[in-house]
């Protein structure tokens, strides 16, 4: 009976096409736009928890559709996404506490490469020819760089293990604070710590 969608109103404003819950690691509401964005809502209602995101997918991506597979240990957002051309994505969840920064992954609509021999180039990125990519090899991140017509990109360094595909940029927009001791904090200094 709760209204969760009230601070929101401007992620939803398009319409919604489809959504789907997921429930492992975290409890989260998937959406599908009409405008073709992903919207999410993580839940905690134990914790007083609601927060509402809007994930931009790299190389102007739009979400056709969305489906959460249930897996052993973790469920899966699976979405068919176009770009210049239509592909099957899923989201990969990191756990922050025990993943090794050399196996995370931080980009968007990429791939892990992997070689016995350390090399300096990868091929076979055909679905990202002509755009601008990130890396992150052996927990080092390389710069940016675009993908060549053939589907190949060169470093000035050599790895064994890559992770590679469009950036994402996060931006946090925090609901402002609020707690009535003695009045109301709005309009006074405040101040965070980690």
């Amino acid at each position: 009976a709760q209204d969760i969608s009230f601070k929101a109103s401007h992620l939803l404003s398009s319409g919604i096409v489809e959504f789907k819950a997921m429930y492992r690691p975290e409890k989260i509401l998937w959406f599908c736009m009409e405008d073709g964005s992903l919207v999410s809502c993580s839940i905690d209602f134990q914790a007083g928890f609601i927060g509402w995101a809007k994930h931009e997918l790299g190389g102007n991506g739009v979400v056709d559709s969305i489906a959460v597979v249930q897996k052993d240990t973790a469920d899966e957002l699976w979405m068919v996404v176009e770009r210049d051309i239509r592909t099957l994505e899923y989201l990969v969840f990191d756990n922050l506490d025990s993943t090794a920064i050399e196996d995370s992954y931080y980009v968007d609509c990429g791939e892990v490469f992997t070689s016995g021999t350390p090399t300096d180039t990868i091929t076979g990125l055909d679905w990202l020819s002509g755009q601008e990519v990130v890396a992150l090899a052996d927990g080092a991140e390389l710069a940016s760089a675009p993908v060549s017509d053939t589907g190949e990109i060169t470093y000035d360094r050599t790895f064994s293990k890559c992770s590679i595909g469009y950036a994402y940029i996060s931006d946090l927009i925090p609901v402002p604070p609020e707690l009535n001791i003695n009045g109301t904090w709005q309009g006074k200094n405040k101040r965070c710590e980690k």
